[in-house]
């Protein structure tokens, strides 16, 4: 899935990388953010009890 201000990369040893890019707001946590936050990082946990 693609979001907006934010990177997901997953590395081959099945590290991910999450990233903020949101500079003009200097990368600061507003509902938004952490809304999509949780969403990502409940979809890596979730998909990481499935492997």
């Amino acid at each position: 899935m693609v979001y907006p201000f934010i990177s997901v990369e997953q590395d081959s040893r099945g590290v991910f990388t999450v990233t903020l890019n949101r500079p003009e707001k200097h990368n600061a946590f507003d509902d938004q953010i952490i809304y999509l936050l949780s969403h990502i990082f409940n979809e890596i946990a979730a998909n990481q009890q499935r492997a």
